[in-house]
């Protein structure tokens, strides 16, 4: 006698429609309650670090070019200085001059939904499970998201989910061609946030625990506990070094690996 899990899925295996709107619902719930609290609590405005991005921004798309020394201090402007957030900085600096301050604030909000749908998406793709998937990603919103400043980092966040999600499904269903969008992921990372080194040492670190494992295949060593990756090693090697050379790729090309 089927079960009653089994009874709630239709012949495909999803859930029925019913079912996907209410899934659909409470995401929608999620993100419109994050939304409201982060303009609530507007940190974008409020940031004291927020007039050197925007005078970074504006000086940017002023003289088409990135500065490499530190134009906005007395005592240090002919210092060498990577501005590693550029991207950022030009989109903060695209919204002010569109709508002003309410733009800043919006740019903001968005950034923050980005993020917290990120986690979620993260976590829907890992686990398989939506309610697992929205418990982490309240769980999330409530310890740190909402308490943040809207800086570069949020960039970080986002991307360092779009990594962690490549190559976990990657690695777990022996799907390389996941891993083919990393070069593409670093390319953006690298000209948003200098945090992208984090996201480098995540594919590094999948890269020589694949290495161990066939290390261990050849050794003929392999415990049932251990459950070992299905991703060959020479594609994941050149994915990672296609993504240390995408990172190099920018205005500022390899400073920022220098900073």
């Amino acid at each position: 006698m089927p079960s009653n899990r089994n009874a709630t899925m239709n012949p495909s295996g999803n859930p029925p429609r019913r079912f996907r709107y209410l899934e659909l619902l409470t995401l929608v719930l999620l993100l419109a309650t994050v939304g409201a609290s982060a303009f609530k609590f507007k940190s974008s405005v409020l940031d004291l670090d927020l007039g050197w991005h925007l005078t970074t921004g504006d000086w940017i798309l002023a003289h088409a070019a990135v500065p490499h020394t530190g134009l906005f201090t007395w005592t240090a402007s002919d210092h060498p200085w990577a501005a590693y957030s550029w991207g950022y900085e030009i989109l903060l600096s695209l919204a002010h001059a569109r709508f002003g301050i309410v733009g800043i604030g919006v740019f903001g909000v968005l950034l923050t939904l980005a993020v917290a749908y990120a986690i979620y998406w993260m976590a829907r793709r890992l686990s398989g499970n939506f309610w697992m998937a929205c418990l982490i990603a309240v769980f999330a919103c409530a310890a740190f998201l909402l308490a943040l400043n809207r800086r570069p980092v949020f960039f970080s966040m986002i991307l360092f989910c779009v990594t962690l999600a490549l190559l976990m499904e990657g690695r777990r269903a022996g799907r390389e061609k996941l891993l083919y969008w990393l070069p593409l992921v670093f390319l953006l990372w690298a000209n948003l946030h200098i945090q992208f080194v984090y996201g480098l040492f995540a594919v590094g670190l999948l890269l020589g625990v694949s290495v161990l494992e066939n290390l261990l295949k050849l050794l003929k060593w392999q415990p049932s506990w251990l459950q070992f990756s299905n991703v060959r090693v020479l594609p994941l090697l050149i994915v990672f070094a296609a993504c240390l050379l995408a990172t190099c790729i920018g205005p500022r090309l390899n400073r920022s690996t220098n900073h």
